[in-house]
């Protein structure tokens, strides 16, 4: 059941941007829609990237302060410093 509700929700947003690929056609609409896909390719994929490079940068950072062993190591030597 879980499978079938993330599959639906996953044909439901793919299912959105192929409507708006028809409405593109549109007089009213088709400077919306263009303006809607030069936003997500351009400034939303160059944000992702970036916050990629510092998820990933304070991930490994986090990862090397708990020194393997959990919160507890982390507490004693964060209260030494």
């Amino acid at each position: 059941m879980r499978a079938q509700i993330a599959a639906l929700a996953i044909a439901s947003i793919l299912g959105w941007g192929y409507v708006l690929f028809f409405v593109m056609a549109f007089r009213l609409t088709g400077p919306f829609v263009v303006m809607i896909y030069q936003m997500l390719f351009n400034d939303v994929l160059r944000f992702c990237i970036i916050y990629m490079v510092f998820l990933v940068g304070f991930s490994q950072t986090f990862y090397i302060l708990f020194d393997y062993n959990g919160k507890q190591k982390y507490k004693k030597k964060t209260k030494k410093i």
